[in-house]
């Protein structure tokens, strides 16, 4: 229904500024400003799912799952698609050889997505 619709949209944004505000204040380094310099440098370091895991760990209230959507191809060439919840809500989708890297790539974008 439409209302469940503008529910789920209204927790993303909710929890999107709890992400944003946590990560604000988390950023300052020992005698600077917040803002001063991102938490996460995604180009230094590729552990998505980590950076993730990291923020959503800063708000007690928030659940992280995984949840492999799709799986094709023959055992020697296998695809796999995968998607991050965020309380149930979808925040990114990857596909990968692996699981691993499919879970890599739908960290990714859930981070683009939160403006990391």
């Amino acid at each position: 229904t439409e209302e469940a619709v503008a529910e789920a949209y209204n927790e993303i944004k909710q929890s999107r500024a709890r992400f944003r505000a946590a990560a604000g204040s988390a950023s300052a380094p020992a005698g600077g400003s917040a803002g001063s310099r991102p938490i996460y440098d995604a180009a230094a370091d590729e552990d998505y799912k980590t950076q993730l895991q990291e923020i959503v760990q800063q708000n007690p209230e928030e659940r992280l799952e995984y949840v492999t959507t799709g799986e094709s191809g023959p055992d020697h060439d296998k695809h796999f698609t995968v998607e991050v919840h965020l309380n149930s809500n979808v925040i990114g989708r990857g596909g990968g050889r692996s699981k691993k890297e499919a879970e890599q790539q739908a960290a990714r974008e859930a981070l683009q997505w939160m403006g990391y």
